[in-house]
């Protein structure tokens, strides 16, 4: 038995190793390739100017690498194609593609899988069921099925999800590790914070999508969310089916929408984009301003419009908590930076343990203030990431600013949510373009949050006079 478990871990670890070998293998010559779009020679040299053509050829090499790696490198590459301006749009527009390239799982492995939930067959359990997937994702698949004569959807996880996906993101982090060293060794400032930002991503992703194989907990999640957002006018949950739900298997009412990606379908619908859009913001912040839970992972497969214009919201693995005292702080956060006061904007973020606490404010200051007027100007993100990357590589020996555990999924919705903006109109921002759904939010906030007004009352007159007449 222990030569059997020896010979086990050898193979296991040379499996491994073959893996690793393998993501580099495909990924070393990409990243050289994208570094020598900014200096010809790697180290030395003028940025190389490609043709539409060679983009084009790249982009499409670059989704069939990530299609060819598995389930971790695909979800990568739809986060990174749910940020519509970190990269040229012929990129954003090929790694969209991903949305749809994920394998479905067999029809029998299906059969199989849910009647060893439900100890027999199929059709004794639904009055029909629809073997053609509705959504297949890199964790589980979704079906729409008939069960006592109403629709619902039954998603259910993948078989052996957990080991993979502890492996790949392991791998994908090492990865991303190496990218960012070698773009500061050569000095380059704006792809090492792309690739640090992806970094961080693939960090949330792992944990994230381990979370996402819980589907009792998703069904927790879900019942929490309907629970504290029943009275958010623009949301809608839908509801759990709790008599068919088993360990693997999540059972829902089904609710069609449009996938807020989808704007040609929406403006034929009569939605306008912009409205959309305010309200997708507003819903975020009374979930996160207001409530203290929120649906912490807002790409676009997870969001759908309603024929009344209602939000719609899908998959719930992964929803988060905020204290009172957090949401203090974002309030104040998300008011001083609408009316640029830059030294609130710092005060708080020195506060809540963003900026750590042996920075130079001065330096700081010089910081939020590129960061302010980058947002305000309507620069794509690719152009503010660089003049704000290279403001605190000037200025800082070190990475002066620190993102707190029960911050990093706020920040991830906002930059989502951003990122489904850009995809409407390049250089679209959260401060700037969501101020109707940010100011709708607030003063919900004001009026349901009693206990903050002796905090707030000297700022409503003066804030919301403001935010009435506001032009950006």
């Amino acid at each position: 038995m222990e030569a059997h478990g020896y010979t086990h871990q050898i193979t296991k670890t040379f499996s491994h190793g073959l893996r690793i070998a393998r993501v580099f293998l495909t990924a070393a010559p990409i990243v050289l390739s994208l570094i020598r779009d900014w200096r010809r020679y790697i180290s030395f040299g003028p940025r190389r100017i490609l043709s539409q053509p060679q983009h084009l050829q790249r982009a499409k090499h670059i989704r069939h690498s990530l299609e060819s790696l598995g389930l971790v490198f695909i979800k990568l590459g739809q986060v990174i194609s749910s940020r519509g301006d970190l990269l040229p749009k012929i990129y954003i527009d090929e790694l969209s593609k991903l949305q749809d390239s994920i394998r479905p799982i067999e029809d029998r492995i299906v059969r199989k899988l849910l009647e060893a939930e439900y100890h027999r067959p199929i059709e004794q359990i639904f009055d029909e069921f629809v073997f053609l997937p509705l959504a297949t994702g890199s964790i589980g698949q979704v079906h729409k099925a008939r069960y006592k004569g109403k629709q619902v959807v039954v998603k259910f996880r993948r078989p052996n999800i957990r080991q993979q996906l502890t492996q790949d993101s392991q791998i994908a982090l090492y990865l991303l590790e190496w990218v960012v060293r070698l773009c500061r060794s050569l000095k380059l400032s704006e792809l090492a914070a792309v690739a640090s930002i992806y970094r961080q991503a693939v960090r949330e992703i792992s944990l994230g999508m381990m979370e996402e194989t819980d589907l009792e907990q998703e069904r927790k999640n879900l019942e929490l969310l309907l629970e504290t957002s029943k009275d958010i006018k623009d949301l809608v949950i839908p509801q759990v089916i709790s008599e068919l739900c088993r360990p693997n298997v999540l059972v829902l009412k089904y609710l069609q929408g449009t996938k807020v990606s989808d704007i040609q379908a929406l403006a034929k619908q009569g939605h306008d984009f912009a409205e959309v859009m305010n309200r997708i913001v507003s819903v975020y912040m009374q979930m996160i301003l207001i409530k203290g839970v929120y649906h912490a992972d807002p790409h676009p497969g997870n969001i759908a419009v309603l024929d009344d214009g209602k939000i719609l919201l899908y998959d719930f693995g992964i929803v988060r908590r905020l204290s009172q005292t957090t949401r203090e702080s974002l309030f104040r956060l998300v008011l001083a930076a609408i009316r640029k006061d830059l030294n609130s904007v710092i005060d708080e973020l020195y506060r809540i343990g963003i900026i750590q606490p042996q920075a130079d404010r001065t330096k700081v200051l010089e910081v939020a203030n590129k960061f302010i007027n980058s947002h305000f100007k309507g620069l794509p993100s690719r152009e503010r990431i660089r003049e704000i990357a290279e403001t605190i590589y000037n200025n800082f020996r070190g990475f002066p600013l620190h993102l707190p555990q029960e911050l990093v999924y706020v920040f991830r919705c906002l930059s989502l949510i951003e990122g489904l903006g850009t995809r409407y109109r390049p250089g679209w921002n959260f401060l700037a373009d969501g101020h109707q759904g940010i100011r709708s939010a607030l003063i919900n906030y004001l009026t349901t949050e009693h206990t903050f007004w002796s905090l707030l009352g000297n700022l409503l007159q003066g804030v919301l006079a403001k935010l009435k007449n506001f032009h950006f």
